[in-house]
């Protein structure tokens, strides 16, 4: 069976949508990183007493390596797949609103010092992406299973969030 002429010119827009968003979210969190996060300021996360469940620093390395190409995939197959307009928008949209809370995450918890805004993005993070959890189970079975992980992942990074806030009051 031979594919419809347009299939690799969609398959060429959803690579370069896909890679062009997470490019893009990247380097909007280096920059907002950078401008939001100071050494004082490190210093002062690193002084917080740490959960006693706190993940290995390979776990949380591993996560973040993962992390875009994970969001690549999701992104290529929402544009690719011969989704209905909607079902692309509300898969677009959760994914762009998952990587916008991610990227502003650290930058807000250690550039002002808030442990409850570590809290409260998590878990606006974790109902985001339950959502779009939910969305692909009933449109992309693969794209679901491939991103739950990363939901089993921000549901321990709420509990973790709460729990260091405990410790630092």
């Amino acid at each position: 069976m031979t594919e419809p002429s347009h299939v690799p010119e969609v398959r060429t827009r959803a690579v370069v949508l896909a890679a062009s968003t997470c490019i893009g979210f990247m380097l909007l969190g280096s920059l907002f990183g950078w401008l939001t996060t100071a050494e004082p300021d490190l210093e002062w996360y690193e002084g917080l007493v740490r959960p006693a469940f706190e993940p290995p620093a390979v776990l949380v390395l591993l996560v973040h390596l993962l992390y875009y190409p994970l969001f690549f995939v999701l992104f290529f197959r929402a544009f690719s797949l011969p989704h209905d307009r909607g079902t692309r928008r509300r898969i677009v949209g959760l994914a762009l609103g998952a990587m916008a809370i991610y990227t502003a995450w650290n930058p807000l918890l250690v550039g002002f010092r808030a442990l409850v805004f570590g809290v409260a993005g998590n878990v606006v993070l974790f109902g985001v992406v339950g959502l779009l959890a939910l969305v692909l189970r009933r449109q992309d079975r693969l794209s679901a299973l491939l991103l739950l992980p990363y939901l089993l992942w921000v549901a321990f990074d709420v509990l973790w969030s709460f729990e260091l806030l405990r410790l630092n009051p």
